[in-house]
């Protein structure tokens, strides 16, 4: 349903087989319900949840660790809304 590049990318440029990439070639980016739920059943087969969650972290641990530097630049609370918005969302 042309939500989440990340999962995309990552799923043709470092995981899938060749057979896998046919399978995203043939499906991705149609408005077509049985194409999104083949793109979307490769994801699971994937386990690109896993793999998304475990960069959320590390994403987010890395922001966290430049605090100190950005504080002294920037308020800090700009960072605060924008990972209030974005971090751990569901959609």
């Amino acid at each position: 349903d042309k939500k989440c590049g990340w999962l995309f990318c990552n799923a043709y440029h470092h995981i899938a087989s060749p057979e896998q990439k046919a399978i995203l070639k043939e499906n991705y980016g149609y408005w077509d319900d049985a194409k999104v739920e083949v793109v979307k059943q490769l994801y699971r087969d994937l386990d690109l949840e896993t793999l998304y969650h475990a960069y959320e972290e590390q994403s987010y641990k890395d922001i966290m660790a430049m605090k100190p530097r950005v504080e002294a630049l920037l308020p800090w609370s700009i960072f605060e809304i924008f990972l209030g918005k974005v971090y751990k969302r569901s959609k």
